[in-house]
């Protein structure tokens, strides 16, 4: 027989015991808590990171004044972004389709010019026929050799093509122009019609 004595012990240890057991399952629970904090916070340090990137590699380039971190924010809130645990991401549609982040960002820059470079921009804006390198940022040239190769680069003219319309043009524009558009204008409307230009003064 147990005397009142030992169960009182007994009472008390059992009662140290399930105390104890408590405070185990609440540090338990607060280190679960914190690893679950740490492993968000340094998904969302890889995925900003990851994102700094992505923008980089479109060559798009924010105005100097435009704060990289509020600029971050911005994308983040009009972009919708599957974020995988790694810090990886996918850019989704409203459909919940995935989508190239090359183009959702390409259509972001356009509709929200303010945050960028007009020189940028214009490489949007322009027509795949009247892109030169003279207007390109040098992320932009490498994004341009990443994305079609060197060959398709090199063939990109230095300087913009001279805009002109034939029924106008002049003599002294005509004059002007280099060997290459001179010929483009002679395979186009022929010599009679050079001859027609040369008499316009």
């Amino acid at each position: 027989m147990i005397d009142q004595q030992t169960e009182a012990e007994l009472q008390l240890q059992l009662e140290t015991v399930r105390k104890e057991n408590l405070a185990a399952q609440e540090r338990l629970a607060e280190q679960q808590q914190n690893a679950a904090a740490a492993q968000k916070e340094r998904q969302e340090i890889a995925f900003n990171t990851n994102l700094e990137r992505a923008i980089a590699g479109t060559g798009l380039k924010t105005l100097s004044v435009v704060d990289p971190k509020e600029f971050l924010d911005v994308v983040k809130s009009f972009l919708r972004f599957d974020v995988k645990a790694d810090g990886s991401f996918d850019v989704i549609d409203g459909k919940g389709r995935s989508v190239d982040f090359d183009d959702a960002f390409r259509e972001f820059a356009i509709q929200r010019a303010v945050f960028f470079d007009g020189r940028s921009l214009r490489s949007l804006q322009t027509p795949p026929d009247e892109l030169c390198k003279s207007e390109m940022t040098t992320a932009q040239k490498s994004a341009y050799v990443a994305k079609f190769g060197l060959a398709a680069f090199e063939k990109i003219p230095l300087l913009a093509p001279n805009k002109y319309n034939l029924a106008t043009l002049d003599a002294a524009t005509y004059s002007k122009l280099s060997p290459a558009e001179k010929a483009k204008i002679i395979a186009k409307i022929g010599e009679a019609g050079v001859s027609e230009i040369l008499r316009r003064r």
